[in-house]
């Protein structure tokens, strides 16, 4: 999945981009923006340990402007505070909306990421299961994210950048995620 990213990034990602990923796993996504723009900054955010230690090792080529942080969906006061200190320009989510009992905690986080510089989201996903995916979409629509771009990459996956409308929410009837 990562080259069909690293051939579109640059139709979603600014020169000189600030790229906060959510969801990062080991990076891959993350790495290919710093990979190809060698002016970008990417901070790669998760909530699970090893897979920061993985991100970290992935990105170590680019430390000097790549960076990780653990962010537990859910979590809008650390969302918000992280976000207000990075000023992501992009707040990145690749294959991040397969689990629905994520969806309310995850764009709560998405929101959160989103609102301090007015960052445009950009996800990648894969529609494994058309109504999870059609449940995310919704989801991401009732929170004030509205669709700006569309790019299918490959059948099954595809590219979504999103514009946090005024009209968002910041807060979710959800607890944070647990590692």
């Amino acid at each position: 999945a990562a080259t069909p990213l690293r051939s579109t990034a640059g139709a979603f990602a600014q020169p000189s981009g600030v790229v906060l990923e959510v969801g990062c796993g080991c990076g891959v996504a993350g790495v290919a923006v710093a990979a190809r723009d060698a002016t970008s900054r990417v901070l790669l955010t998760d909530g699970q340990p090893s897979c920061l230690s993985a991100a970290a090792a992935n990105a170590s080529a680019f430390a000097d402007r790549c960076a990780t942080a653990a962010l537990r969906w859910g979590d809008v006061a650390a969302a918000t505070t992280m976000a207000a200190a990075f000023r992501p320009t992009v707040v990145l989510g690749t294959d991040v909306g397969y689990d629905p009992s994520s969806h309310d905690a995850l764009v709560a986080t998405l929101a959160a990421c989103c609102r301090p510089a007015a960052a445009a989201l950009v996800l990648v996903e894969e529609a494994r299961f058309r109504d999870v995916h059609a449940w995310f979409l919704e989801a991401l629509e009732a929170a004030g994210f509205a669709l700006r771009e569309r790019a299918d990459l490959s059948g099954k996956i595809e590219l979504r950048r999103y514009a946090l409308t005024s009209a968002g929410r910041l807060n979710c009837a959800c607890t944070p995620l647990r590692a």
